[in-house]
Formats: C-alpha cells, structure tokens, sequence
C-alpha cells in the first residue's frame, strides 16, 4: 500500500504528520488501527468511508477525506466542526452548521464529521465535498458547485489544520459563542431521530455543555446525540 508521508512543521502544534494514501478503505478505519497521535490520514479515494452510525460516506476523487488523531476532550468533534466552518467562510456565504457537526451550504450538506474514542485519543474523520462530483440522490453540494472553480485540496487541509489548532487554543467559552451563533436550526422547529425514538420539539439554544436545548411540549428537553432534521 503505497503512501505519502509529510512532516509537519511546528505551526500546526497538535499536528505531526500528514500520511496520504491514493486509495484506502477508510481513513477513519485505518487511523483508529495504526494512527499515532499528531497523524493526519488522507485518502484521495475511500472505497469504503463512512460517516456516523456507519452509514456510507461517498467519497470519489476530488473530494478530501482525511481523519486526524488527536487526545481526547469531549469536544474534538466540535472543535473541528468550528475550523471547517471558518475555512468554508472564506469562500462561501450561507454556510453553517446544523447540530450536532454538519456543515451546510444553501440548504446542501457540504461536510460531515465524526469522532470514535480510541483509549485516549480521539479519532475525527472529516469529510468535504471538494472538486468531487455528487449524485443526485444527495442533498449536498461541493465547494467547486459552490464557486464555479476547483480548490488545491492539500492547501485546503493544510489551511483547516493551522485553523483547528487555533480552535484548540480557544476559551471554551468563545467555542461555546461560536458554536451557537452558527447553527442554522436555532429557532426552528426540529425532529430528532434518537436510537430507540424521535423528539419533535423547537430548537432554542446550544447550553453551557454543548447539548442541544429544545422546548418540546412547552417542557426543556437537552439532547447531545442523534441526527436533527428541520420539519418545513
């Protein structure tokens, strides 16, 4: 399995190395397997990606696969969420997030993550749709659809890891802001789709701990978990 390996230099701090592979099965399968901490595993091609609860990630060439393995804190997920999200914001306006780490574009789903724990580090997969064509059946957009041109997907994550370090290094507070000042669902009424059941309610705030705050039947419900659908 051949593979690319560059050094990182000391401006990208939590970061020690970007490992590239043409092809892999998933970045996120292999990182939880082999990943040191400081390692960022890319794939131009994933055959078998996924995203979260398992559900198949289409990722062609084109777009950047990649996932990164970093110690655990409870929020890796989030804090790549918010560096994304201002890299995006670069070159793109209506783009936000929609609870609990999806990017969105215009109403189309550009990016999505996910964090496994392994021991006591987390592994967080990033996916974005960059140069990469997209089928039909998917809401989503990319960020050549969004700009009318195609975008250097190394510089692009070169970009993303010098701002997920400066997220890293933010108050947890000002995560907490940023975080809730760009979820696109606040004010909105939302279903839930939990394991066992599904919670329609309105989504009112992002709290102290991140969680989800909804008024469900004129009662504070919280959530940290599930997938959010917005109800027209």
């Amino acid at each position: 399995m051949s593979r690319e390996i560059y050094e990182l230099s000391s401006k990208y701090g939590f970061f020690n190395r970007v490992i590239i592979f043409d092809t892999l099965s998933s970045t996120q399968d292999y990182a939880l397997e082999k990943g040191e901490r400081g390692d960022v595993v890319v794939a131009r091609t994933q055959t078998h990606g996924r995203g979260r609860f398992n559900r198949k990630w289409y990722s062609p060439r084109g777009g950047l696969w990649f996932s990164v393995v970093l110690k655990s804190n409870g929020i890796n997920s989030i804090e790549a969420c918010l560096a994304v999200l201002r890299i995006l914001k670069r070159f793109l306006r209506n783009v936000g997030i929609k609870y609990p780490n999806d990017i969105f574009v215009n109403g189309k789903k550009i990016c999505g993550i996910i964090a496994e724990v392994r021991n006591e580090d987390a592994v967080v997969g990033i996916g974005i749709n960059v140069n990469n064509s997209l089928p039909e059946f998917l809401n989503a957009t990319s960020l050549k659809e969004e700009t009318g041109k195609e975008h250097d997907t190394f510089a692009l994550l070169l970009e993303i890891l010098e701002e997920y370090e400066r997220v890293m290094n933010m108050s947890r507070k000002r995560k907490i802001g940023e975080f809730r000042e760009n979820q696109i669902i606040l004010g909105k009424k939302i279903k839930v789709q939990l394991i066992k059941e599904e919670i329609i309610g309105t989504a009112v705030n992002i709290d102290e701990n991140f969680n989800l705050v909804l008024i469900v039947d004129g009662e504070i419900v919280k959530i940290n978990a599930g997938d959010v659908f917005l109800i027209d």
